[in-house]
């Protein structure tokens, strides 16, 4: 066809209603009225669309024609600006209508078959309307009280307020337009609000959490340099490694802080973590340090940038570092992931050498390190010390114990791996794998704590488990010279199974009839609120030994002669040791 031909054709088609339409009020329409694809769940009937009538025909209509596959970005603009006029509360059908739109415009910005909108005069004007709706029913415009929601936890805190207003955010609305909310320099909700730490009394740098991320740190940069290249060239610029180097991460007994949003301020609320922005530290609190995933979702704050293509990823990429923990695993993590070393240029740039000794700080395997408890290489503020000069960690005295008897003592060799189903793997005889659970109690204590992990794997996985019971005295000032027996319950599934079959010869509890002795219980997890602990009573296990031989055999007691020397009670000092403890029940 000649393009004469084709311009006398396109001029009909402008100037009169050549194109039928069934099933539509108009029934014939002009070319300018008309688009290909079905949008009329935006537009209604005032335009007709022609692909489910003409599908054959598309190359005619769309090439040949020039109509368009969808009304231009404007005619988007213009029917949302009506909908924000409309007086009455808008129904469900146009909020559909609004969240439809707010897609469609996202389509024109990111694709690259359109002039992007952003510089025409109309989007200026467009842009300064009421167009933002909100989770209060109500169309807003972009005067700082506007919020995209990107956090439920800030989110349950100012929804109430009668200043602040958030995007709607219907089926996660803000991931699938997130041009369009950085083309109106919308503020995300985690960016403006302050959470500001209410001074701890006392503050402590745990040491050994300290070097993990450190180390980890350096695993973050190659992964920012592979998927985040803009991030990681920011934190370049901002000499990221010095900020490593200085950052600590503290304990605090109650961790409290406010959050404040524009001009609202809420009361102190407790925390489990939080990466303070004005020092650069990190702190925690005591009983939340086995929570590993929200300290590594607060660390992924050190390196916010709002070059993040995905902030997301990057948390999630910490908590595998935490998970793994072992440098092979992450190394292998790094290589599934395919991360590779930064390049020697990088590496000069960016100050890889101050970073190097951190290669060197040891990936800590025992998960204990992170319990409530732990105190262990802990530098007190001076304050502290004076408050609490006999602080000791028990649970660090019993795993030194545990590491005297089977390895200097039994002469076992001790394996580094690293299991939440035990505390320390030993090997005896070069053959048998014995893993070990380390429990620490004071004398005057009747029950011992297992981890929902440590009973999952005695009963399920290795009846070769080793549980130690490590028992002292409480002598906070010679904690070392307070152990007074160790506890050794060898193939524990079996021992366990025994000591259930002798509950009918044990000796009648002491406690009145109101009272009741536990023999075994369920206890909240203080480090994860969402599971039990398993509490069993230790000194039940010991009357049980006495009673049945079967279980003397596997339940043997050491008294430490020294830091090496371990001495086996008797029969007779069993029979001693278990009236005396009866009595302290």
């Amino acid at each position: 066809m000649s393009k004469t031909n084709e311009n006398f054709i396109k001029d009909a088609f402008t100037q009169f209603k050549l194109i039928y339409i069934p099933e539509t009020y108009k029934r014939y329409f002009k070319l300018e009225e008309v688009v290909w694809k079905d949008v009329s769940d935006v537009f209604g009937d005032s335009k007709g669309y022609l692909e489910k009538h003409y599908p054959e025909l598309e190359s005619f209509f769309i090439n040949q024609l020039g109509i368009s596959e969808k009304p231009p970005c404007k005619d988007y603009a213009e029917v949302l600006i009506e909908l924000s006029q409309q007086n009455e509360r808008i129904d469900e059908a146009n909020i559909k209508k609004v969240i439809k739109i707010y897609e469609e415009l996202e389509w024109y910005l990111h694709s690259d078959n359109h002039t992007s909108p952003l510089s025409e005069s109309w989007w200026l004007d467009f842009i300064k309307q009421s167009i933002l709706w909100t989770d209060k029913n109500k169309f807003m415009p972009n005067n700082g009280s506007v919020f995209v929601n990107d956090n439920p936890e800030y989110y349950a805190l100012f929804r109430n307020s009668s200043e602040i207003y958030f995007l709607e955010n219907a089926g996660n609305l803000s991931s699938k337009i997130e041009t369009l909310i950085s083309s109106l320099k919308l503020p995300y909700l985690t960016e403006y609000v302050q959470v500001e730490l209410v001074n701890p009394l006392t503050k402590a740098v745990h040491q050994d959490l300290t070097k993990r991320f450190k180390l980890f740190s350096v695993y973050v940069l190659r992964y920012l340099y592979k998927f985040e290249p803009k991030a990681y060239h920011k934190l370049k610029r901002q000499k990221v490694v010095k900020k490593i180097n200085a950052l600590e991460i503290y304990t605090v007994e109650q961790l409290l802080v406010t959050y404040s949003l524009n001009s609202i301020k809420t009361e102190p609320k407790p925390r489990k973590a939080i990466f303070c922005n004005d020092d650069g530290n990190l702190y925690v609190q005591n009983d939340c340090l086995a929570d590993t995933d929200y300290i590594a979702v607060e660390l992924s704050k050190f390196f916010k940038s709002q070059q993040l293509k995905s902030p997301q990823g990057l948390k999630t990429f910490l908590i595998s570092l935490f998970d793994k923990r072992a440098s092979d695993k992450i190394e292998k993590l790094m290589e599934v992931m395919g991360i590779g070393e930064l390049p020697d240029d990088e590496k000069q740039a960016i100050g890889w050498e101050e970073l190097k000794i951190l290669q060197e700080v040891e990936i800590v395997e025992n998960e204990e390190l992170l319990t409530e408890n732990s105190e262990r290489n802990v530098k007190h503020s001076a304050a502290q010390d004076a408050d609490h000069p006999g602080n000791v960690d028990w649970a660090d005295v019993g795993r030194k114990w545990a590491k005297r008897f089977y390895k200097d003592f039994l002469g076992y060799k001790q394996i580094i791996k690293s299991d939440p189903g035990y505390d320390c793997l030993y090997k005896k005889n070069n053959e048998i794998e014995i893993p070990v659970g380390v429990n620490t109690r004071d004398i005057r204590s009747d029950t011992i704590q297992l981890r929902i992990e440590k009973w999952s794997y005695l009963r399920h996985i290795s009846n070769n488990y080793e549980l130690l019971i490590v028992i002292h005295k409480g002598n906070r000032n010679q904690p070392n010279d307070s152990v007074q027996y160790l506890i050794q319950i060898c193939t524990q599934v079996t021992t366990l199974n025994l000591v259930f079959d002798t509950l009918n010869i044990q000796p009648q509890t002491p406690l009145p009839y109101d009272k009741v002795e536990v023999i075994m219980a369920l206890q909240k997890a203080k480090k994860s609120l969402d599971r039990n602990d398993i509490i069993l009573n230790w000194k039940r296990l010991i009357l049980a030994a006495d009673r049945n031989a079967n279980i003397n055999n596997a339940i043997k007691i050491y008294e430490p002669l020294s830091d090496i020397e371990f001495r086996e009670i008797s029969d007779k000092e069993l029979k001693s040791l278990a009236s005396s403890l009866f009595a302290t029940i």
